[in-house]
């Protein structure tokens, strides 16, 4: 959070159950504070529409929280959007991005390879006047894709990584009959 409001781009890499939510959300309402507008992409419209709700619930009526997905479009002019990736990679086509702060969750579809020249493209087309909050569990090089991003943007990015997991993973096999079946040793 403290890297966000110093300005710099920031990389977040932990977990799943670590906070990386409770970062945006904070960033959000700094960035809304500022008078500014803030946008949070996800790979997928379900993803989407999951956090339009929960970011409505958590902001409005204070702060306007709009969608856009390839369906959908609610309050595209909201002081907090909610979209989908590929949305948002379109606007910065269009010209008609303006944003303070944008988030891209799920930043390790960068590495896929058909989808991944979508979040290229949106880290390469923001606006030096946004500030990037990108947010994965999965992402094993992060001081390659930070010194990438900071060859494209010409401004540090914060790396921040988070190893420990506090919610416990556990194997296991759905039998069809038994249903989940832990898998020990």
């Amino acid at each position: 959070i403290e890297s966000l409001r110093e300005g710099n781009d920031t990389l977040v890499i932990a977990p799943t159950g670590t906070g990386k939510t409770y970062i945006a959300v904070q960033a959000i309402e700094e960035t809304v504070r500022q008078g500014q507008r803030a946008i949070y992409t996800a790979p997928l419209k379900a993803l989407s529409n999951s956090k339009y709700a929960e970011f409505k619930k958590r902001f409005e009526p204070k702060v306007s929280v709009g969608l856009l997905t390839g369906d959908r479009k609610i309050e595209g002019n909201a002081q907090v959007v909610i979209a989908t990736t590929e949305i948002y990679r379109n606007e910065l086509y269009s010209f008609r991005e303006n944003y303070g702060l944008v988030v891209l969750d799920e930043l390790h579809y960068l590495a896929d390879p058909q989808r991944g020249p979508v979040w290229e493209e949106s880290i390469i087309l923001a606006p030096q006047s946004a500030t990037l909050l990108m947010l994965s569990a999965s992402i094993s090089n992060p001081q390659d894709i930070a010194a990438w991003i900071e060859s494209i943007r010409h401004r540090p990015v914060r790396i921040v990584s988070v190893v420990h997991r506090p919610v416990e993973l556990r194997l296991g096999f759905m039998h069809p009959e038994f249903g989940v079946i832990p898998l020990e040793d």
